[in-house]
């Protein structure tokens, strides 16, 4: 599975499962994630503005870019 598909994936779970904010934590994507380069994805998705990337308190949080607009 890619980062993007990871991503998508968990946010889809959040809105099916009503559950706020529709963001993917980045444990779970990294739970979910099946590739080598994670983190050189993740930086091509935000450079292509389709991912968001957020700070939290002890880790990141990525939302689809259509998602926050």
């Amino acid at each position: 599975m890619t980062a993007i598909e990871a991503i998508k994936q968990i946010i889809e779970e959040k809105k099916n499962n009503k559950q706020a904010p529709h963001c993917a934590m980045l444990k779970d994507v990294e739970r979910l994630y099946t590739g080598d380069a994670f983190r050189s994805e993740i930086r091509a998705l935000i450079k292509q503005r389709e991912v968001v990337i957020t700070r939290t308190i002890n880790s990141f949080s990525f939302y689809l870019k259509d998602d926050t607009e």
